[in-house]
């Protein structure tokens, strides 16, 4: 760890955070359009930053949340908290090495 790393590495890490949080907005924004609800901002991108820094603690990597993928579940119904959180479940049971017969549980 080293001043001039981090004065080399400052450049691109901004960039992959202010993408990162567009990015985030935007599909946060097309969800409101389709949902008809309104979306907190600020909650949003701090939420988005912890995930990420927590992620890194572990060996992961920065990533938001896909258009694509808010899109697809809007339009399946997926809108409460409720669901949101059991999707997330599984999908944290099946990246670490989970099954589908248990991931629901």
């Amino acid at each position: 760890f080293s001043l001039a790393k981090v004065q080399e590495m400052l450049p691109a890490a901004l960039s992959f955070t202010l993408l990162g949080a567009i990015e985030s907005l935007l599909s946060a924004v097309v969800a409101d359009g389709m949902t008809g609800r309104r979306h907190r901002s600020n909650c949003e991108l701090v939420a988005q930053g912890f995930a990420n820094m927590g992620s890194a603690l572990f060996g992961g990597f920065c990533v938001t949340g896909t258009i694509a993928r808010t899109a697809t579940n809007v339009r399946s119904g997926l809108i409460r908290l409720r669901n949101e959180r059991l999707q997330n479940r599984i999908d944290l049971h099946l990246a670490l090495g989970g099954d589908f017969k248990t991931a629901a549980r």
